[in-house]
């Protein structure tokens, strides 16, 4: 099966922010499953010619080489529905979705132009066929499990974060300082942060004792605060890594290891569990 993988090929469309999430755990592991593998990077071609010539030559793309299935990794508004339906004449071509429960409109919206779309939402093919779509598979976070591994290296941080800043996480965060536990952030967004590659990350995850998993970084909806599974509590897992998250009641379902040191918490008793779980500061304040 020959395979084109539409997606941004560095972090945020920034060659100095290294290789991006999709290129880490799709385009690497697909390598291993199909015959052919090809990665079209949408966003720097939008860049460099625009969004219709981009479309024209993802078109031309799929037509010349005789891709079988194509896997898109669709963001905001870079494809033209019309292009995927023409695209579809050609091959299979699957819409993959991360978060699609926070963008609800925006999937089912290119649901009518995929052959597939995906959902990383345990209720979300119910959810689809209620809305009249059936072209729906389940597909949770998963990650390169090759990349995100344990390390046996010191500790270097009580607690840590990786991610976007969001006015949200930025709250929980200073709550968790008021108490006096430390707290290091890494991420786009934050004063006085870096951006940390993808082999610095992972050492970061090694080197926390405990690592937050604080999920919303764009939506203010609370049903998606308690609700969604993100990407990164797969890889914090299989970086061996304990880690502090919002309840998600579905998680045992879909990690293979099972993982018993995973605590889910409200603010108030996520920061009880802080302390609880081997660091040597006691919570001052209330929330």
């Amino acid at each position: 099966m020959k395979v084109l993988l539409v997606a941004p090929q560095y972090a945020y469309g920034d060659k100095s922010k290294g290789f991006s999430y999709e290129h880490y755990n799709f385009f690497l592991p697909l390598q291993k499953v199909a015959d052919a593998v090809a990665l079209f990077d949408f966003m720097e071609i939008m860049r460099s010619h625009g969004r219709e010539a981009m479309n024209k030559r993802m078109l031309d793309t799929v037509k010349r080489n005789e891709f079988h299935l194509v896997i898109l990794v669709p963001q905001t508004d870079q494809f033209i529905p019309e292009i995927i339906d023409d695209i579809n004449r050609h091959a299979i071509t699957v819409g993959y979705f991360f978060d699609d429960m926070w963008r609800i409109n925006y999937a089912r919206f290119w649901a009518e132009h995929f052959t597939y779309v995906t959902t990383s939402d345990i209720n979300g093919i119910k959810k689809f066929s209620k809305a009249g779509y059936n072209n729906v598979i389940y597909s949770p976070f998963a990650c390169n499990v090759e990349v995100y591994v344990k390390k046996n290296i010191p500790k270097l941080y009580d607690v840590s974060f990786v991610g976007e800043y969001h006015p949200l996480r930025d709250w929980y965060i200073k709550q968790i300082r008021r108490a006096g536990i430390s707290v290091k952030v890494w991420g786009n967004g934050w004063e006085q942060a870096n951006f940390l590659d993808l082999d610095d990350m992972v050492n970061v995850f090694n080197q926390s004792r405990i690592n937050l998993n604080l999920s919303n970084s764009i939506s203010w909806s609370l049903r998606y605060l308690c609700s969604s599974f993100k990407g990164i509590k797969v890889r914090l897992s299989y970086s061996g890594c304990l880690r502090i998250h919002v309840k998600i009641s579905f998680e045992c379902r879909i990690t293979k290891k099972g993982y018993g040191n995973e605590p889910s918490m409200s603010s108030a008793s996520k920061i009880r569990q802080l302390n609880y779980f081997g660091l040597r500061y006691e919570t001052q304040h209330s929330l």
